[in-house]
C-alpha cells in the first residue's frame, strides 16, 4: 500500500503524482495498488491500513516515512507549527505502528507465526539537528557525532 498525503514541504496541497509514480512502479510487480493520501490521525490511518490489508491479505513490513519540518528558530515558531510537526513526525510513526502491532498480536493469538518488521525513518535534521529546525538532535543531548 502506498500512503502519501502528497503535500508540499510547507504542508500545503495534496499532489498525488509522486505516490502515483510509486504505484505505477509497483504495478509492474503486482496489480493491487492505488495511492492513498492519509493524514496521521488514528481513524484515517486505520482505514488506509484496513484497505491495504484487504488488498494484500497480510502485513509483513511497515515503513514509517512521515515527516515535515518548519525551519524556524524557537522564538519565531508558532504553537500551531510546532503542533503540526509533532503530529506528523511522531503520530506518523506511532499510529501505523500501533495498528500493525495490534494486527500482528491478533494473528499471533490465532496461532500464526509472525515474521514482520517495522522500519522507521528520520531526516538528518532529526538525527543531527539543524540550526533553525524543530529538533535539537542527539548531539545536543550528549551523543557524539562521527567525524
Amino acid at each position: 500500500m502506498v500512503n502519501d498525503l502528497g503535500c508540499a514541504v510547507n504542508g500545503s496541497g495534496d499532489d498525488r503524482a509522486a505516490a502515483q509514480r510509486v504505484v505505477d512502479e509497483i504495478k509492474q510487480m503486482a496489480e493491487r495498488q492505488s495511492p492513498t493520501p492519509t493524514t496521521c490521525r488514528t481513524g484515517t490511518v486505520a482505514t488506509a491500513c484496513d484497505r491495504g490489508h484487504r488488498g494484500f491479505r497480510d502485513l509483513h513490513v511497515l515503513v514509517n516515512n512521515a515527516g515535515i519540518i518548519r525551519d524556524r528558530v524557537l522564538v519565531n515558531m508558532t504553537e500551531e507549527e510546532w503542533d503540526l510537526v509533532m503530529h506528523v513526525d511522531l503520530n506518523g510513526h506511532f499510529v501505523p505502528t500501533r495498528w500493525a502491532a495490534a494486527y500482528w498480536r491478533e494473528q499471533s493469538k490465532a496461532g500464526r507465526k509472525i515474521t514482520a518488521a517495522v522500519v522507521n525513518t528520520s531526516s538528518t535534521s532529526g538525527l543531527l539537528g539543524n540550526p533553525g529546525s524543530r529538533t535539537t538532535g542527539p548531539q545536543k543531548l550528549g551523543s557524539r557525532r562521527s567525524p
